[in-house]
């Protein structure tokens, strides 16, 4: 009976350990021909490598499995599934169109994975997640927040410089792609 109890014990030992060294599998989608999704990655691998280097995540090492979107919705929507189910990733992080992750969202629903997403400020993706993703973190200011944040600067610099005569602001959003905000001083 000894015996059999080192046995068992012995084996919850080896495969605990055999566990610890699995790596925490992090999949992150960005545009790497842009130069903010190419910088971002750069930003995330030289994390990865800091984190490994300090001794990992509760023992166990990261593991960054990096795919390029190309800012195509269908490649964007096809990488998480890809991450999701060849690689089997723990996480989700990246992104930066609103076009693109607007195609990824019913992919990410369907994993429920924790995701952390940097870009993308359609407040069309705030709907299209919905109330109830808890496990889904976005970063980006949406674009309602970006508009109001332009209001607040642009009064900011009037009282700090009255000499500045701005008579109109003029703010237009395009909701494509990649939502871009231009400004423009009339």
């Amino acid at each position: 009976m000894k015996r059999n109890i080192g046995l068992v014990l012995f084996l919850v030992v080896m495969f605990s350990l055999a566990m610890a060294v699995d790596p925490i599998k992090i999949g992150a989608v960005n545009p790497l021909g842009d130069i903010t999704g190419n910088q971002s990655t750069k930003a995330m691998r030289l994390a990865v490598k800091e984190i490994n280097d300090a001794g990992g995540v509760l023992g166990r090492p990261l593991e960054l499995i990096v795919i390029d979107d190309e800012m195509n919705p269908a490649k964007g929507a096809a990488a998480i599934e890809r991450l999701a189910t060849v690689e089997k990733v723990d996480f989700f992080v990246g992104g930066m169109s609103s076009g693109v992750h607007l195609a990824q969202v019913p992919i990410l629903k369907k994993y429920q994975k924790i995701t952390v997403w940097a870009g993308g400020a359609s407040h069309q993706i705030e709907i299209a997640m919905g109330p109830d993703a808890d496990w889904y973190f976005h970063l980006h200011p949406w674009d309602y927040q970006q508009g109001e944040g332009y209001g607040i600067g642009w009064r900011e610099i009037v009282q700090a410089y009255p000499n500045v005569d701005i008579k109109k602001i003029f703010l237009a959003y395009e909701e494509g792609a990649s939502a871009r905000t231009h400004i423009q001083l009339i």
